[in-house]
């Protein structure tokens, strides 16, 4: 998996600004001391990660990843820096002739469900699909009616709003 920057309509690799192999490495092994409850050789290694980013990325990527980093419900600043990245990520597609549980056992993205349930990405498409289709789907007629008054609920607030009035006119 990699990250794309978006600046200005342009696109730019995070791999420009970051050492991602020096990075993430350096952070593993300061969370491993962390845990150990070796906070002095934690630190020393937050530290070495650092030298894995660039001056530029300093710039660019601090004042995007500060208020994530500082507090993981942050909602908000989670989704501001979205608006600045593009996550890229490929994996092996698995179906019911090459399925490998172990590949799936080592799958780090999930698939958020309807019902809030939360599953593999990787067993997904052979396993889960298709019970989620018969289960959430709707005839696209129903799905146009009920759009179209969720669009009219939206619509009537923001019509009141931009209507101007005249001031010393009664309604």
């Amino acid at each position: 998996m990699t990250a794309v920057l978006i600046e200005d309509d342009n696109f730019t690799p995070v791999t420009k600004y970051v050492n991602i192999d020096r990075f993430f490495n350096s952070l593993s092994k300061a969370a491993l001391y962390f845990q150990q409850g070796k906070k002095t050789k934690g630190k020393v290694y937050v530290t070495k990660a650092l030298t894995g980013v660039r001056l530029a990325g300093m710039r660019t990527l601090l004042p995007l990843v500060k208020d994530v980093a500082g507090d993981v419900d942050n909602w908000k600043a989670l989704g501001q820096l979205l608006l600045h990245m593009v996550f890229i990520g490929t994996m092996h597609f698995m179906d019911k002739y090459n399925f490998d549980l172990e590949r799936l056992q080592m799958c780090v993205i999930h698939q958020i469900l309807p019902d809030g349930s939360r599953v593999p990405f990787c067993s997904y498409q052979t396993l889960h699909r298709p019970a989620m289709e018969r289960m959430f789907s709707i005839p696209v007629e129903e799905w146009r009616s009920r759009r179209a008054s969720e669009q009219e609920e939206e619509l009537i607030p923001m019509m009141e709003e931009t209507i101007p009035t005249l001031s010393g006119c009664e309604a």
